[in-house]
């Protein structure tokens, strides 16, 4: 399974969103088209074209936290982004 595979099966199952490194959520964000909008203290915002929600992340000690996690993946399922593994040539 190549590395967005495993980190979209992490992301969606549920079952890891304690363990969500901050790069493996930078590198899924990336690969789902969301671009890093702005950044305020620890807070990263991120924007897709054509969704109307942002993605916030806050990292602490290298993780994302577990509610982010959680509202990545409500957006993710709810506009179906990155099925298929062809997200960017992957």
């Amino acid at each position: 399974m190549s590395r967005y595979g495993k980190i979209r099966a992490d992301i969606l199952s549920g079952k890891a969103d304690k363990n969500i490194s901050e790069q493996d959520m930078k590198f899924f964000l990336s690969k789902i088209g969301a671009l890093h909008k702005r950044t305020n203290g620890s807070h990263m915002q991120y924007s897709i074209d054509d969704i109307p929600e942002l993605i916030n992340i806050q990292p602490e000690n290298g993780k994302i936290k577990p509610y982010q996690v959680k509202e990545i993946r409500k957006i993710v399922n709810k506009y179906k982004l990155g099925e298929g593994g062809n997200v960017d040539g992957i």
